[in-house]
């Protein structure tokens, strides 16, 4: 009777430290498993650049529209690049026939070689014939020094015959290194041809797309995103002092600020090895100290990756949607408050 009559008078009293009592209640039973709301959906966001440039003509695709891959999501005007690759199959195909022609420009004077040294050998044997007669007064002197010159001739004639053979070689090995030259530009420029028509490389949601067609891009600028939907992660902010129970493999519950009520689950993947905590002063490049609480230590928190096991096309996802994660082990949460206020 005095207690009911005490928690009478002191109702308010009694109110507080009851909710007191069970907001403590509450707490550790929500954090007896590694609990954090800091986090957030993450998806893989495939920027959609120009690959060459040019003015678009076509647009297959328009904003939040999900694509499949391998669809067509725009073009670049074409002509320039296929006039290119024109170019190019003439211009290898005139190498080849000149390629044709000295080839046999080769076997001709080839045979024009041989030829030459048969008459240099029929000329360098009349020449010692000539000389021979003419030590014996057979002929005159006259004749045999012509029989001597036209051998000398000979020899030279055969040294210019070779030397156009190598020149012509030379010529022939270069137009092939010109085909080989004129290939690799021809497969660049199927290539950039290629280019012009831009594919989804994944399953995903054409987002943040502002395009019309006649817009000149250029290679490289960023046009639109593609978000992949074929793979969903969690980055999941918990405090260190969670960090070292929790591991690859681990399985983890979620909750979606966007779906109440509805759980999906997941796996940590990985964990983030660090975060940065350094700080310079920008005007003077010196280290900046941030200040601490000095009653209070507060944790660091890492980022834990977690793919999520069971999307549901009836729920979709968005990259950056807040969150609640649970990883499935125990947490020792009063060990770690112990630690957290008693440590010195």
């Amino acid at each position: 009777m005095k207690l009911r009559q005490i928690l009478r008078k002191n109702a308010v009293f009694t109110f507080t430290v009851l909710i007191i009592i069970l907001g403590t209640a509450y707490y550790l039973w929500l954090h007896r498993k590694p609990y954090t709301q800091n986090a957030f959906t993450v998806a893989n966001v495939r920027p959609v650049k120009a690959l060459v440039p040019g003015y678009i003509t076509d647009i297959w695709v328009k904003n939040n529209q999900v694509v499949k891959k391998g669809d067509k999501l725009f073009k670049v005007y074409r002509e320039p690049y296929r006039l290119a690759v024109e170019k190019l199959e003439n211009q290898i195909l005139a190498a080849k026939i000149k390629v044709r022609e000295l080839f046999h420009e080769i076997e001709v004077e080839k045979h024009q070689i041989q030829k030459t040294k048969y008459e240099l050998a029929n000329t360098e044997y009349l020449s010692g014939l000539a000389t021979r007669l003419a030590a014996t007064s057979a002929i005159a002197k006259k004749e045999a020094e012509i029989k001597y010159t036209q051998w000398q001739a000979k020899k030279e004639a055969l040294i210019i015959a070779k030397e156009n053979l190598e020149v012509t070689k030379a010529t022939y090995e270069h137009e092939l290194a010109i085909i080989k030259v004129l290939t690799s530009e021809l497969n660049i420029a199927k290539i950039n041809l290629d280019f012009t028509i831009i594919y989804a490389r994944t399953d995903g949601t054409i987002t943040n797309m502002f395009l019309t067609v006649g817009n000149y891009v250029k290679p490289g600028e960023t046009l639109f995103a593609l978000i992949d939907t074929s793979q969903w992660w969690i980055q999941a902010n918990f405090k260190e002092t969670e960090l070292s129970a929790i591991g690859p493999g681990q399985k983890a519950k979620i909750w979606l600020w966007q779906y109440p009520g509805k759980t999906f689950h997941g796996i940590v993947t990985d964990t983030g090895w660090g975060v940065n905590r350094i700080r310079t002063n920008e005007r003077f490049g010196l280290y900046e100290v941030q200040k601490e609480n000095e009653w209070f230590l507060l944790p660091q928190r890492f980022p834990v990756q977690i793919r999520i096991t069971d999307p549901d096309p009836k729920y979709p996802l968005h990259p950056g949607g807040s969150a609640f994660v649970q990883v499935d082990i125990p947490a020792y949460t009063i060990r770690h408050a112990f630690w957290t206020f008693f440590q010195i």
